[in-house]
């Protein structure tokens, strides 16, 4: 059996998380912010800050009281912060109790009672601390050991109605197995709903890895880092589910081509060994350049992504390693023989390669950056056409010194 006792409080850490990116979202201020772990468990920053302590239960729920430890100890935290120009608001997957004084906190300011308010806490404050006293003189245990001190902080203060307008309670909220569901609640407005799902889960993906940054390097996220972010990935759906059209709409550096001029890649030394026909190598610096500026915009997007393409690579390497091993194991052949091979074995990764090939992400099969991933795979020599190719890469090295 799980104790949930144990684990409710991991998954809180990382609810809060998560819940920053709620907060973010839904924030209409272009020029917000957001911190995890720094004033608070969040810090909102708009025109003003609100402070936000986030109390998280995925099984275990309870109902939200005068009594409740979570409130005292969230007072205890916020009376040291009340003088300065901030908001306070506790998130809670609790219900609060019915005709409990604290649903006065889930109105706003100007129809709160906060005298009747005020009167309940200061009664129910004074009671612990007399309970407290009562057990010190009888000399028996110490009762509310987890509440007396939010108890007597808040009776110590003399601000008390001005932290009462400014606390907010948003009970019975959503748990950390929502949250997928609600970013995509907030992109329906902009997102189709075939796509929703996929949007969501890179962003959710995203936000993972930069709350983390955030958290390291003690630093605030920006509403407008979300929105680029959340731009991006529509966009990126929008073609092709983030894949690009990597078919003649590359524009290849000059100072690459300018390169391949005079001194020539390994990869279109490669196709040199079994072709000198030009048409072949330009299609082919296409793929390279193609499959090149995509795979480095998803590692921009998601550093994450780097050991999902290691492991899409070693699948090309793979599916070539039968091919070419099949194919290039010949005997005593002439050298037109042997290119004839290497032509077979290069049409093959460059056509028919991307039907086999079985990568994680379904859209890592297009053809094109299939084709182009082989490309880059043949400039680092992981992979040739020719059935002597790494031989003869080092014996036309040796001719062009």
């Amino acid at each position: 059996m799980i104790n949930h006792s144990a684990v409710d409080p991991n998954l809180g850490y990382l609810f809060q998380g998560y819940y920053a990116l709620l907060v973010l979202f839904d924030s209409e201020e272009e020029e917000a912010s957001i911190t995890v772990e720094i004033e608070d468990d969040i810090a909102l920053t708009e025109k003003i800050t609100t402070l936000i302590q986030v109390k998280h239960r995925k099984e275990i729920k309870k109902v939200l009281t005068i009594k409740s430890v979570d409130f005292w100890k969230t007072i205890r935290i916020w009376v040291r912060e009340v003088y300065k120009d901030n908001l306070f608001a506790l998130v809670t997957c609790d219900s609060i109790q019915k005709n409990s004084v604290l649903l006065e906190f889930t109105k706003k300011e100007k129809d709160r009672n906060i005298k009747g308010l005020k009167k309940e806490l200061v009664e129910e404050a004074e009671r612990v601390l007399k309970e407290r006293e009562t057990a010190l003189e009888r000399g028996i245990k110490l009762p509310h050991e987890k509440r007396y001190q939010g108890c007597e902080d808040f009776l110590n203060l003399k601000e008390k109605d001005a932290l009462l307008k400014k606390i907010y309670i948003l009970d019975n909220t959503i748990t950390i197995d929502d949250i997928g569901k609600e970013i995509e609640k907030r992109l329906m407005k902009t997102v189709t709903q075939n796509n929703r799902k996929k949007v969501a889960n890179r962003i959710e993906e995203w936000w993972g890895v930069r709350v983390v940054k955030a958290l390291k390097d003690k630093e605030s996220i920006l509403k407008r880092e979300l929105t680029s972010q959340i731009e991006d990935f529509i966009s990126r759906t929008n073609e092709n589910n983030f894949i690009v059209s990597l078919n003649n709409k590359i524009d290849i550096p000059s100072e690459e081509t300018e390169k391949n001029k005079t001194e020539g890649s390994t990869m279109l030394k490669q196709i040199e060994l079994i072709d000198d026909k030009n048409f072949r190598k330009q299609k082919a610096l296409k793929e390279f350049w193609g499959a090149r500026i995509q795979r480095n915009l998803w590692i921009t997007e998601d550093i994450l992504v780097i050991e999902e393409l290691e492991n899409y690579d070693l699948d090309l390497i793979e599916d070539w390693e039968y091919e070419f091993n099949t194919k290039a194991d010949i005997g005593n052949v002439s050298e037109e023989e042997k290119k004839e091979i290497g032509k077979k074995i290069y049409d093959y990764s460059m056509r028919e390669a991307y039907i086999k090939i079985q990568p994680k992400i379904e859209e890592w099969k297009d053809r094109n950056l299939v084709a182009g991933s082989y490309q880059i795979l043949s400039n680092d020599l992981k992979v040739g056409w020719h059935p002597e190719y790494i031989k003869k890469i080092y014996e036309k090295g040796e001719e062009d010194e």
